[in-house]
């Protein structure tokens, strides 16, 4: 009986571990390619553009074929043409690509609700119970926890240009108040794992302090 009861528990354990890689794993996927999105930005007008260039350019060179046509106009023709599209297409992406206040936003959104579902994870039910998940989630999660925010977190400059935002600032309209709470909400959170204080014992008595 005791040996199917040990089963049992290894078992459930087992699974434990396996739903808190999976969340971990989750979690670290979510946070990468937001990250990346947001670092690369940049590039990723020039990618487009140079994708876009490829594309079109070859099939519009291949159709714009008049014998009595220069080769060198018909191919600044063709640039002509390949401009008027980018053109457009620029204007287009323009209005996509995060600007400074929208990737504050993102950044403060984005550790306010990553922080929100940890706290829902390891939160104790209201007879103020525990399930046998939460020590581990806390255990395994919560360094990662605070290496988000550590990540996430805006440092000074990037702040008080958020405060700047919130109340209208550079033309734009004052930003919505749910990101202001969200942001201060950001500020008052702390560390999810303390570092346990290691106990300095007293020097024993008669002992020579420094010579």
């Amino acid at each position: 009986m005791s040996n199917g009861q040990d089963f049992e528990g290894k078992e459930r354990e087992r699974k434990i571990r396996r739903k808190v890689f999976y969340l971990t794993f989750a979690t670290l996927t979510l946070i990468s390619g937001g990250f990346l999105i947001w670092k690369l930005s940049i590039l990723i007008l020039p990618i487009i553009v140079g994708c876009l260039l490829a594309f079109v350019f070859r099939p519009v060179k291949d159709r714009f074929r008049v014998r009595w046509l220069p080769h060198e106009v018909q191919v600044l023709c063709s640039f002509a043409a390949i401009g008027v599209v980018l053109f457009f297409a620029f204007n287009t992406l323009r209005k996509h690509i995060p600007d400074e206040q929208q990737k504050l936003e993102f950044k403060v959104r984005l550790q306010y609700k990553l922080n929100a579902r940890y706290r829902q994870l390891v939160a104790k039910s209201p007879e103020k119970k525990s399930n046998a998940v939460t020590p581990l989630i806390e255990k395994e999660v919560g360094p990662l926890m605070d290496r988000v925010n550590q990540a996430l977190a805006l440092d000074p400059k990037e702040r008080d240009l958020f405060l700047k935002y919130a109340a209208g600032y550079n033309g734009k309209p004052p930003i919505q108040s749910k990101f202001v709470d969200y942001f201060w909400a950001n500020q008052r959170t702390g560390k999810y794992v303390i570092p346990e204080k290691i106990p300095i014992s007293p020097a024993p008595a008669g002992a020579p302090v420094g010579e």
